[in-house]
């Protein structure tokens, strides 16, 4: 079917061999109902990213926005990251939807004011008070983008559910866009993820034992195996309910509960370089999270010096141990 045809709000895309909305459906306001009201998405409606469809959105994003506002790469790349933020944790609320956009709302950058403003209340609401070691400084507190261009990204990412979507769609995405910003001359690289995949099937990962990546990079190996962790973790809890599917709320509530208390206490993640410390908190969290345990160190320094430095980051908690006894070493920048 020809797409110009379809009514839909933006242009469409084809996906598996059939048209897909990749921006949404226009709706038309019902009486008395706003603009707003009745452009804004339902969660129903949200749909998992798949293949390179992701990729290809961060890309077009981030092209857009150093183009449009004229900034720097990397500085496109951190504002992009506060959007994907805002659109992780909307997604996260309970409550109804506010990442959207409407179409007046595009029209320029005058009427793409209140689409900035809702970004920015889940901004300073929902995300800066929730990760405060990764929106410390007072830039990283706002959005730095004009109206229109925050309007764009929105439209791109609205339709998409990054929590529902496969850990690989969003981790290729992910390091694409971060390798292209923060690769650095030192020689660093990405290791692949079939390559980590491999070698975290090689080294099976149990719940009860600590992870440490000296060299965590954009948190990939990290990431791949404590998925790996957390599924038998839940496989274990599921085969002491009485109903394995759904579970009773406080069955549910503790597998919950041994979940976090794994991601805080047996995921370790360290890099020289803190702007890959600071992307590899923000890949964490579209990914199960386990950002607690992330330092900016020199894994190749003292151990008594090194494990101090991550207990006072952290808190009381003394983290020598996990320095000392982790058990799976991962990804490795040379």
């Amino acid at each position: 079917m020809d797409q110009r045809r379809r009514p839909l709000l933006f242009r469409q895309a084809r996906d598996n061999g059939r048209w897909v909305g990749v921006r949404g459906d226009r709706r038309d306001p019902a009486a008395g109902q706003t603009e707003e009201d009745a452009q804004r998405p339902k969660r129903k409606d949200l749909r998992p990213a798949t293949a390179d469809n992701l990729l290809f959105a961060f890309r077009r994003c981030h092209n857009y926005i150093a183009g449009t506002d004229g900034m720097q790469k990397p500085e496109a790349f951190w504002e992009l990251l506060k959007l994907i933020f805002c659109k992780i944790e909307d997604e996260r609320d309970p409550k109804e939807l506010s990442f959207f956009v409407t179409p007046t709302e595009l029209t320029s950058a005058t009427t793409a004011l209140p689409a900035k403003a809702r970004v920015q209340k889940i901004l300073t609401g929902k995300v800066v008070g929730k990760y405060p070691t990764i929106f410390q400084a007072p830039e990283t507190q706002s959005i730095e983008l004009s109206a229109n261009v925050v309007a764009y990204v929105v439209s791109q990412l609205q339709s998409f559910s990054l929590l529902a979507s496969n850990v690989d769609v969003k981790g290729v995405a992910y390091e694409e866009v971060v390798g292209s910003n923060l690769r650095g001359d030192r020689g660093e690289f990405f290791t692949p993820r079939n390559a980590c995949r491999m070698a975290v099937e090689m080294l099976r990962p149990q719940p009860a034992e600590k992870l440490l990546d000296p060299a965590c990079g954009t948190g990939g190996f990290l990431i791949i195996a404590m998925n790996k962790s957390l599924e038998l973790v839940e496989q274990a809890e599921r085969l002491q309910w009485a109903d394995p599917v759904h579970g009773t709320d406080h069955e549910r509530t503790e597998l919950w509960r041994k979940r976090a208390e794994y991601l805080t206490n047996l995921v370790v993640g360290l890099d020289l370089n803190p702007n890959l410390v600071r992307a590899a908190k923000m890949n964490m969290v579209m990914n199960n999270d386990g950002s607690g345990g992330l330092f900016q160190a020199n894994s190749l320094a003292n151990p008594h010096a090194l494990g101090r430095r991550c207990a006072c980051r952290r808190g009381a908690r003394d983290h020598r141990r996990h320095l000392y006894q982790s058990t799976v070493w991962g990804q490795h920048r040379h």
